[in-house]
């Protein structure tokens, strides 16, 4: 999993292995360690209703939450590069789950 930030968007991939475990599990998880007290916590989860995040600071984790369907549709064709996008906070901020064809295999 690769997590990009930019000031206007956050880009996350996986692998095609990740995404299909995401649409088996619902559920992938990522800790970063920060400092020896701090951690940032990541977790993408499929949910049946429209994809959103949301970051939860008293438990420092940023929640990518998408829709089941829809990563069902992006893995059975070929994943775009656009990934699937969540316009969650206005039109010029965007939070995409990309699948990376080139990477099979998790990190």
């Amino acid at each position: 999993m690769y997590i990009k930030m930019y000031t206007d968007k956050i880009r996350v991939r996986i692998s095609r292995a990740e995404a299909e475990q995401l649409l088996k599990q619902g559920l992938l998880e990522h800790t970063t360690q920060l400092d020896e007290l701090t951690n940032f916590n990541f977790q993408i989860k499929t949910v049946d209703v429209e994809s959103n995040c949301h970051y939860l600071d008293q438990n420092r984790l940023f929640s990518l939450l998408i829709n089941k369907q829809a990563l069902a549709i992006e893995m059975e064709h070929r994943p775009s590069k656009k990934g699937i996008e969540i316009l969650r906070f206005n039109p010029n901020q965007i939070v995409a789950l990309e699948i990376d064809l080139k990477r099979s295999s998790q990190r």
